[in-house]
């Protein structure tokens, strides 16, 4: 490759991760016109994550693909492939991919780059439909010892200590994480995790301590007042695009929720958080889950007593207003799981 289009190629990645799309697209036709072979691999690397970062996941996931037909002397390829899949749920690829880089023995990877191929691996061993948090151990292990008071080597393994019911080493674990870590936007992910280990022990006391200050955290840091006032209009742009995700729902599944009276709230508060919501949900359905006991018997069917959307928490997972129905669509199909015990929903919006 000659240095113009080496430059070219190199201001386009710059431009990516600057969010400036239009320029990336740019660079991409003019390498194209300037002769670039089609298959040069740090091309189809530029243009799929270009075709990621605008919502285009079966091209990108097809432009990895024959990126890394040519065995790629570029680590990140492999790399953000093995992501890009794992977003995907296909850890079967994931996998396969980390796998095929670390057998590379033409590549020094270097301390970080083994580190991130070797996490990734090990999240992917733990989300697996087959979870082996045995074998995420073991990869663990091999990380450098430098790398062990990263917060995200520390999620990983207190997650995998308690896929193998080793619950108070990945309590102990998280807990001392929370407590030296300075960056703290990494403290709070590790005090999330620590609250949501504690609720799935059945310590709910523990739980409720870590998610309250969780939210106090979240609170303060997003400049969050949630006990302000809603604008009138804005509530009501909110539960139109509630309604509309929830009209795309199978009519089975509608008809559970249709009934129920839909709110707009500016944050969970701690004594939602006390009845088992996740601190950080968009979207909370309020009542009484399947699989909770009422009298002494489990419930046959869910009572849902109403739907809140929570504003700020949904502002602060977008970055535009296109992404609010996908947002709302997530956190939807995930309290029907909780709620109803109904998995595997793909909203058709």
């Amino acid at each position: 490759m000659n240095q113009d289009l080496s430059t070219t190629l190199a201001r386009a990645f710059t431009a990516l991760e600057a969010g400036d799309f239009d320029a990336v697209a740019a660079a991409v036709a003019a390498a194209r016109e300037a002769g670039m072979d089609p298959d040069n691999a740090n091309l189809l690397h530029l243009e799929a994550l270009l075709a990621w970062a605008t919502g285009e996941i079966d091209e990108a996931a097809g432009l990895f693909e024959r990126a890394l037909e040519s065995k790629p002397d570029n680590p990140r390829i492999y790399i953000e492939c093995a992501e890009l899949q794992a977003d995907l749920m296909d850890f079967d690829t994931c996998e396969h991919v980390l796998r095929s880089l670390l057998e590379r023995d033409d590549l020094e990877l270097g301390v970080e780059l083994t580190a991130e191929t070797l996490l990734l691996l090990a999240q992917s061993r733990l989300s697996h439909q087959d979870p082996d948090p045995e074998e995420a151990l073991e990869l663990l292990d091999q990380i450098d010892e430098s790398i062990h008071d990263d917060p995200a080597w520390i999620s990983v393994r207190a997650a995998a200590l308690m896929g193998l019911e080793r619950n108070d080493e990945g309590i102990a674990l998280l807990a001392a994480a929370v407590e030296r870590e300075d960056d703290a936007e990494a403290g709070s992910e590790l005090l999330y995790q620590l609250g949501i280990a504690h609720r799935e022990l059945g310590d709910e006391a523990a739980a409720c301590e870590a998610l309250f200050e969780l939210r106090r955290r979240d609170l303060a840091h997003l400049e969050v007042d949630a006990d302000a006032a809603i604008d009138a209009d804005e509530r009501d742009d909110l539960l139109r695009r509630l309604e509309d995700v929830l009209e795309s729902l199978p009519d089975p599944i509608l008809k559970l929720i249709a009934t129920a009276p839909i709110s707009v709230q500016r944050w969970v508060s701690e004594e939602q958080i006390r009845d088992g919501a996740d601190p950080r949900t968009p979207v909370l359905f309020e009542g009484t889950p399947m699989l909770d006991e009422a009298d002494g018997e489990e419930l046959e069917e869910g009572k849902l007593d109403g739907i809140i959307l929570f504003r700020d928490m949904l502002v602060a997972e977008i970055e535009s207003d296109e992404e609010i129905a996908a947002v709302i669509a997530e956190a939807l199909v995930e309290e029907l799981e909780r709620f109803f015990d109904i998995d595997g929903l793909v909203p058709g919006i």
